[in-house]
Protein backbone atom coordinates (compact mmCIF):
# COMPACT_ATOMS: atom_id res chain seq x y z
CA UNK A 1 0.00 0.00 0.00
CA UNK A 2 3.18 2.41 0.36
CA UNK A 3 3.52 2.43 -3.42
CA UNK A 4 -0.23 3.08 -4.11
CA UNK A 5 0.38 6.18 -1.66
CA UNK A 6 3.31 7.50 -3.14
CA UNK A 7 1.81 6.98 -6.54
CA UNK A 8 -1.38 8.74 -5.12
CA UNK A 9 0.47 11.58 -4.20
CA UNK A 10 2.16 12.41 -7.31
CA UNK A 11 -0.98 11.31 -9.03
CA UNK A 12 -3.09 14.29 -6.79
CA UNK A 13 -0.42 16.72 -7.63
CA UNK A 14 -0.72 16.32 -11.25
CA UNK A 15 -4.31 17.69 -11.21
CA UNK A 16 -3.37 20.04 -8.46
CA UNK A 17 -0.48 21.47 -10.95
CA UNK A 18 -3.11 22.75 -14.06
CA UNK A 19 -5.81 23.70 -11.29
CA UNK A 20 -5.07 24.98 -8.08
CA UNK A 21 -8.26 25.42 -6.50
CA UNK A 22 -9.33 21.77 -7.12
CA UNK A 23 -10.29 20.66 -3.56
CA UNK A 24 -10.59 16.66 -3.63
CA UNK A 25 -7.20 16.43 -5.24
CA UNK A 26 -5.81 18.60 -2.38
CA UNK A 27 -7.87 16.15 0.06
CA UNK A 28 -6.64 13.38 -1.90
CA UNK A 29 -3.34 14.50 -1.75
CA UNK A 30 -3.60 15.05 2.66
CA UNK A 31 -4.95 11.48 2.78
CA UNK A 32 -2.09 10.16 0.70
CA UNK A 33 0.76 11.63 2.83
CA UNK A 34 -1.19 10.88 5.78
CA UNK A 35 -0.63 7.42 5.10
CA UNK A 36 3.23 8.07 4.48
CA UNK A 37 3.48 9.45 7.51
CA UNK A 38 3.95 12.90 6.42
CA UNK A 39 2.03 14.81 8.68
CA UNK A 40 3.34 18.32 8.31
CA UNK A 41 2.90 18.08 4.32
CA UNK A 42 -0.52 16.81 4.80
CA UNK A 43 -1.75 19.83 6.69
CA UNK A 44 -0.68 22.03 4.02
CA UNK A 45 -2.72 20.34 1.81
CA UNK A 46 -5.87 20.03 4.00
CA UNK A 47 -5.27 23.97 5.33
CA UNK A 48 -5.38 24.47 1.12
CA UNK A 49 -8.29 22.77 0.67
CA UNK A 50 -9.85 24.35 3.18
CA UNK A 51 -8.75 27.71 2.16
CA UNK A 52 -9.61 26.81 -1.10
CA UNK A 53 -13.80 26.50 -0.42
CA UNK A 54 -13.36 23.04 1.28
CA UNK A 55 -14.87 24.33 4.74
CA UNK A 56 -17.18 21.48 5.67
CA UNK A 57 -16.43 20.60 9.21
CA UNK A 58 -15.59 17.31 8.48
CA UNK A 59 -12.60 18.25 6.70
CA UNK A 60 -11.95 20.57 9.52
CA UNK A 61 -11.94 18.18 12.23
CA UNK A 62 -9.60 16.56 9.83
CA UNK A 63 -7.04 19.28 9.57
CA UNK A 64 -7.23 19.62 13.67
CA UNK A 65 -6.57 15.85 13.60
CA UNK A 66 -3.41 15.95 11.08
CA UNK A 67 -2.34 19.03 13.20
CA UNK A 68 -2.45 17.01 16.06
CA UNK A 69 -0.50 14.35 15.30
CA UNK A 70 1.99 16.27 13.32
CA UNK A 71 2.97 18.30 17.16
CA UNK A 72 3.15 14.90 18.67
CA UNK A 73 5.40 13.49 16.16
CA UNK A 74 7.47 16.82 16.75
CA UNK A 75 7.69 16.66 20.30
CA UNK A 76 8.17 13.22 20.22
CA UNK A 77 11.30 13.62 17.91
CA UNK A 78 12.20 16.65 20.58
CA UNK A 79 12.56 14.08 23.27
CA UNK A 80 14.52 11.52 21.90
CA UNK A 81 16.66 13.81 20.37
CA UNK A 82 16.96 14.92 23.91
CA UNK A 83 17.46 11.96 25.36
CA UNK A 84 20.03 10.90 22.36
CA UNK A 85 22.11 14.13 23.72
CA UNK A 86 21.42 15.69 19.76
CA UNK A 87 20.89 18.52 21.47
CA UNK A 88 20.45 21.00 17.99
CA UNK A 89 17.82 18.50 16.94
CA UNK A 90 15.92 18.55 19.89
CA UNK A 91 16.39 22.34 20.37
CA UNK A 92 14.79 22.38 16.68
CA UNK A 93 11.91 20.22 17.00
CA UNK A 94 11.72 21.84 20.29
CA UNK A 95 11.26 25.25 18.94
CA UNK A 96 8.90 23.45 15.65
CA UNK A 97 6.68 22.83 18.39
CA UNK A 98 6.16 25.77 20.33
CA UNK A 99 5.45 27.79 16.37
CA UNK A 100 2.46 25.11 16.52
CA UNK A 101 1.83 25.18 20.05
CA UNK A 102 2.93 28.40 21.28
CA UNK A 103 0.46 28.45 24.76
CA UNK A 104 1.97 25.35 25.93
CA UNK A 105 3.91 25.58 29.03
CA UNK A 106 5.66 22.13 28.88
CA UNK A 107 7.45 22.78 25.73
CA UNK A 108 9.18 25.87 26.85
CA UNK A 109 9.72 24.08 29.91
CA UNK A 110 11.38 21.27 27.94
CA UNK A 111 13.14 23.55 25.77
CA UNK A 112 14.61 25.17 28.59
CA UNK A 113 16.21 22.13 30.11
CA UNK A 114 18.07 21.31 26.59
CA UNK A 115 18.76 24.78 26.30
CA UNK A 116 20.76 24.63 30.46
CA UNK A 117 22.12 21.48 29.29
CA UNK A 118 23.85 23.21 26.21
CA UNK A 119 24.94 26.60 28.20
CA UNK A 120 22.50 28.58 26.59
CA UNK A 121 21.61 29.95 30.13
CA UNK A 122 20.13 32.99 29.39
CA UNK A 123 17.71 31.10 27.10
CA UNK A 124 16.92 28.68 29.77
CA UNK A 125 15.88 31.29 32.15
CA UNK A 126 14.09 33.20 29.80
CA UNK A 127 11.81 29.70 28.37
CA UNK A 128 10.98 29.03 32.05
CA UNK A 129 9.76 32.22 33.02
CA UNK A 130 7.58 31.85 29.76
CA UNK A 131 6.36 29.00 30.87
CA UNK A 132 5.61 29.97 34.71
CA UNK A 133 3.67 32.90 32.51
CA UNK A 134 1.52 30.68 30.89
CA UNK A 135 0.91 28.41 33.86
CA UNK A 136 1.80 29.78 37.36
CA UNK A 137 1.19 26.73 38.61
CA UNK A 138 4.11 24.42 36.95
CA UNK A 139 6.21 23.49 39.83
CA UNK A 140 8.74 21.71 37.82
CA UNK A 141 9.24 25.34 35.53
CA UNK A 142 9.74 26.88 39.21
CA UNK A 143 11.76 24.64 40.61
CA UNK A 144 14.16 24.53 37.52
CA UNK A 145 14.18 28.36 37.25
CA UNK A 146 15.05 28.19 41.43
CA UNK A 147 17.82 25.72 41.05
CA UNK A 148 18.97 27.71 37.57
CA UNK A 149 19.07 31.15 39.43
CA UNK A 150 20.83 30.16 42.49
CA UNK A 151 23.87 28.28 40.39
CA UNK A 152 23.90 32.05 38.72
CA UNK A 153 24.21 33.81 42.14
CA UNK A 154 21.09 35.50 41.74
CA UNK A 155 20.10 34.44 45.27
CA UNK A 156 16.70 36.53 45.33
CA UNK A 157 15.50 35.82 42.40
CA UNK A 158 15.83 31.69 43.40
CA UNK A 159 14.34 32.56 46.67
CA UNK A 160 11.40 33.91 45.35
CA UNK A 161 11.35 30.70 42.81
CA UNK A 162 11.26 28.54 45.59
CA UNK A 163 8.53 30.57 47.81
CA UNK A 164 6.10 30.07 44.76
CA UNK A 165 6.94 26.13 45.17
CA UNK A 166 6.68 26.35 48.60
CA UNK A 167 3.66 28.06 48.01
CA UNK A 168 2.02 26.09 45.40
CA UNK A 169 2.55 23.53 47.61
CA UNK A 170 0.76 24.54 50.55
CA UNK A 171 -2.40 24.94 48.24
CA UNK A 172 -1.96 21.15 47.13
CA UNK A 173 -1.97 19.90 50.45
CA UNK A 174 -4.68 22.31 51.32
CA UNK A 175 -7.40 20.80 48.29
CA UNK A 176 -6.06 17.25 49.51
Amino acid sequence: TRFRNVTGVQTCALPISRRTDYVSALVGRGDALVALDREAEAVEAFEAAVSRGGGRAELRRRLEVVRFRALQRTIDEARAAAAAGRRDDALRSYRSAIGAAPESAFLYRELASVERGAGAVDDAIGHLRKAIELDPADLAALSELAVVLEARGDVEGARRAYDAVLSLGEIGRAHV
